[in-house]
């Protein structure tokens, strides 16, 4: 097979994965927390226009928090660099303590520079990060095709010198 074919095929496989894919209307996210927050922290939402369809926030290995927690139901708005941010005021209360009441601030309100603090006990802070689809993974593992044939193409010519 010609090296000109490779490529194409590599390429013409990158268009056709591209096109195929559907419009995904959920979002996920994954909570990356700020260094030297009191707590360890770790969560997972998914939203769509702007409402959470599903969130689950834990909270230092113990206390857990999913959508069902809110009194009424939170919704956010996405940012110009592409995370989310919860509401200010939606608040997720743990069902076993009273004490346990996750309320969501924006950026700017405290000490940090990340967009999300979480009150709770202490604060927290962190940010709302989308987990990209499989399929745009895939497609930029394919776009690297045609520059790992090059590099192959150069160190056979190099051997053979």
């Amino acid at each position: 097979m010609k090296p000109k074919t490779i490529k194409y095929l590599g390429l013409g496989m990158m268009l056709g994965l591209g096109l195929a894919t559907a419009a995904k209307a959920d979002i996920e996210y994954v909570w990356v927390p700020a260094a030297g927050n009191t707590y360890a922290t770790s969560g997972l939402l998914t939203e769509s226009g702007g409402t959470l369809t599903s969130f689950t926030f834990f909270e230092a290995a113990t206390t857990t928090f999913d959508l069902a927690d809110f009194g009424t139901a939170p919704s956010g708005v996405v940012l110009s660099d592409g995370d989310f941010q919860i509401n200010p005021h939606d608040e997720a209360e743990d069902p076993s303590s009273p004490y346990y009441t996750l309320t969501f601030i924006p950026n700017g309100t405290g000490p940090s520079t990340q967009e999300q603090d979480v009150s709770d006990n202490g604060q927290q802070y962190g940010d709302w990060v989308v987990v990209p689809e499989p399929t745009t993974v895939i497609s930029g593992m394919l776009l690297l095709l045609p520059f790992g044939a090059s590099a192959l193409r150069v160190v056979r010519r190099n051997r053979a010198v």
